[in-house]
């Protein structure tokens, strides 16, 4: 599914699915890149145990957060991701949240460089505040299955 936020001010005044699958059928495929196999994923590759300890270990709205992650397939606009986590700017989500949820998947994994939630760098260059509400924090490979599998059992 692509999801696609129409913001005015601030607030979401729509939004629509797209049924990717559905579209590369009818459309034959024609300029869509694949989706980035589990073998080449950012996000650190924990197992469903590991996953549901640090949703155990995460506040109220970072499992939200998370929930609405895996909820879209792994890739979450930055305006939501603001609005859920109550952040105003990218600075105040990488000291705040983001920190938080690294410290805890380091302490689960036992990595103190691994990843979860990514993003692709060229999407946010040259962006000024407020038209970075579009670009996408992701999660994917084997996190996004397990991260699936512990917010459906917690």
């Amino acid at each position: 599914m692509a999801n696609f936020e129409l913001r005015l001010e601030g607030e979401t005044v729509g939004r629509i699915d797209i049924d990717v699958a559905l579209l590369m059928k009818l459309i034959g495929g024609a300029g869509i890149p694949a989706r980035v196999s589990a073998a080449h994923a950012k996000s650190a590759p924990i197992n469903v145990a590991q996953a549901s300890e640090l949703v155990s270990r995460a506040d109220k709205a970072t499992r939200q957060f998370l929930s609405r992650l895996v909820e879209e397939g792994g890739a979450l606009t930055w305006g939501e991701t603001k609005h859920t986590l109550d952040v105003p700017s990218w600075s105040e989500f990488v000291e705040g949240p983001l920190k938080k949820l690294e410290k805890a998947l380091h302490r689960v994994t036992g990595e103190k460089n691994s990843v979860l939630v990514w993003r692709v760098e060229e999407e946010w260059i040259g962006r000024e505040k407020g038209e970075d509400e579009p670009c996408r924090l992701h999660v994917d490979g084997p996190a996004l299955a397990s991260l699936r599998t512990a917010l459906a059992n917690d």
